[in-house]
């Protein structure tokens, strides 16, 4: 009985924790979003400035509505990623291009965790712009066995020149909202126990050094659906 308290019990603060980090997540991106709006005023563009506030309100609502979820269907995560891009694309226009690659061999039905992406995303595009010419974003998805993966590469300065410069300004950190991601991932592991895993990459350390940075998730999305298929049936017993 001990332990089954115990296991109720750290479920029901796993669950918390999950939500108080997304309450911190939530207006960190709606506060870059509308910070944004005001460059369609000066000089005006009405026609920029309306569709990036249609696409900033429905993503929006799909926040709202995702972060009172676990998991998501590998379909709405890539409707929100697509969303999200372009929304970056009207922002920075001609300088910004992205591409998304792999997501025809994911089923649509596939588990996916919340908002996991939109962080890593954000970060990418708002500081891992190129230092000059063009910034391009890779959102790449692939299965290796029963693992799926997702990289976010972008070809900006690099995880360590953006900390150098954060320190130079006073600064001493990378991006809040991956600080909260990797929060995020050991409470989801904790609780579901599906191999997610969190791997950040300078890319000046690759060969040959390349510039930019790459952050790959992975995980077992069979391992979801195990999970919740046994948190379901646990539901049925309790209630007879």
């Amino acid at each position: 009985r001990a332990r089954s308290e115990y296991r109720k019990l750290d479920k029901a603060v796993s669950e918390l924790q999950l939500q108080a980090l997304q309450a911190q997540m939530n207006p960190h991106f709606v506060g870059n979003s509308i910070n944004a709006i005001q460059q369609f005023f000066y000089p005006p563009d009405s026609k920029r400035a309306s569709e990036y506030i249609a696409l900033f309100t429905r993503l929006l609502r799909r926040t709202m509505l995702f972060s009172e979820q676990t998991f998501i269907s590998f379909e709405e995560e890539l409707a929100y990623d697509r969303d999200y891009l372009e929304m970056m694309k009207l922002r920075f226009g001609d300088r910004f291009h992205y591409e998304i690659t792999g997501a025809e061999e994911v089923p649509p039905e596939t588990p996916f965790p919340s908002m996991l992406l939109q962080p890593v995303l954000e970060n990418a595009t708002l500081h891992g712009l190129a230092p000059e010419g063009d910034s391009v974003l890779l959102l790449q998805f692939y299965r290796t066995g029963q693992k799926l993966f997702c990289a976010v590469t972008d070809n900006g300065v690099g995880f360590h020149e953006a900390r150098k410069r954060q320190k130079a300004t006073g600064k001493d950190r990378i991006s809040k909202g991956l600080d909260l991601l990797r929060q995020k991932v050991e409470i989801l592991n904790r609780r579901f126990d599906f191999g997610l895993q969190l791997d950040l990459q300078d890319l000046s350390e690759t060969t040959p050094p390349k510039r930019g940075s790459r952050v790959v998730v992975q995980f077992y999305p069979e391992k979801i659906s195990a999970s919740l298929k046994t948190e379901l049936q646990k539901l049925i017993m309790n209630s007879k």
